[in-house]
């Protein structure tokens, strides 16, 4: 399912179960992610995390705030300092 070609509308449709399953695997690495964006990126997230758990990394991610990215980076976060 991971594999190029991608059938990009199937792993939409199932990507709870497949999640689920993925989560199974033993020896996953635990990653921290942070995520800052311009944009909406709720599903990019969600997709990336199972391309990232098929290939054995467990993610932990932080969603930056809406539109928020500069702020992000050029000011003091304690949020994502503390991620």
């Amino acid at each position: 399912m991971f594999s190029y070609p991608f059938d990009s509308s199937s792993i939409m449709l199932k990507k709870r179960s497949l999640k689920r399953e993925l989560l199974k695997k033993e020896g996953l690495v635990e990653k921290r992610i942070a995520i800052l964006s311009g944009t909406t990126i709720g599903e990019v997230k969600n997709i990336l995390e199972l391309f990232l758990l098929d290939s054995g990394i467990k993610p932990e991610f932080f969603e930056g705030e809406y539109g928020r990215y500069y702020e992000d980076l050029a000011f003091e976060n304690t949020e994502l300092r503390a991620f």
